[in-house]
């Protein structure tokens, strides 16, 4: 299975901003294109999951390069199990999911 690795921007916004950010245009890419990818179909699942299940707040607060400003290197991934994850600076790091 192909996993997926998108490089996030935070310099200027926070995690979230720039997942939401990343979600939107390749929406938009997609319905101006008629023809999509298994890679962008990936992509935007992730994202997408990420955005419904991801403790923002946590990761901001625990990790402060994830709050935006900073030039870490940020990545969105997923696991074997094709389930997003956060790594900065080639870690990954614990996943902080929303409570129920």
């Amino acid at each position: 299975m192909e996993r997926i690795r998108l490089n996030l921007d935070l310099s200027r916004h926070c995690l979230e901003t720039e997942i939401k950010s990343k979600y939107n245009k390749k929406i938009s890419n997609c319905l101006k294109s008629e023809n999509i990818g298994k890679s962008m179909e990936k992509e935007i699942e992730a994202l997408k999951t990420a955005l419904e299940i991801f403790d923002f707040s946590y990761f901001r607060t625990h990790y402060p390069c994830l709050a935006g400003g900073k030039t870490d290197k940020v990545c969105l991934a997923d696991d074997e199990c094709g389930m997003p994850l956060i790594e900065i600076n080639g870690k990954q790091v614990p996943s902080a999911l929303r409570k129920k």
